[in-house]
């Protein structure tokens, strides 16, 4: 998703003042389809493990509504600084 947010916001729809289809925007995001369809073409066999479910259980627990679990969110992995997700993500698609 950060991927395809990532080309959809930070790349325009149309080029040459607004008279072309940016071509290679949307090629882009083919490739991203393209592996999360991979990805949904996979038949995982996942089972139940009762220990980890009562542990997902008992953390839920403290706090089912969403403004609580997002602060405890926050709390276990603060939010990155704008300029430090533009250089992950650089150095993610190899840039760095």
């Amino acid at each position: 998703m950060t991927d395809l947010t990532f080309v959809l916001d930070g790349n325009p729809t149309l080029v040459y003042n607004d008279r072309l289809v940016n071509v290679e925007k949307f090629v882009k995001l083919g490739g991203i389809l393209g592996e999360i369809r991979q990805f949904q073409k996979v038949n995982y066999s996942l089972v139940n493990v009762k220990e980890i479910q009562d542990f997902l259980d008992r953390g839920l627990s403290i706090a089912r509504d969403a403004d609580t679990l997002f602060d405890l969110s926050i709390e276990v992995e603060p939010r990155e600084r704008e300029d430090e997700k533009i250089l992950r993500l650089l150095v993610e698609k190899g840039f760095g």
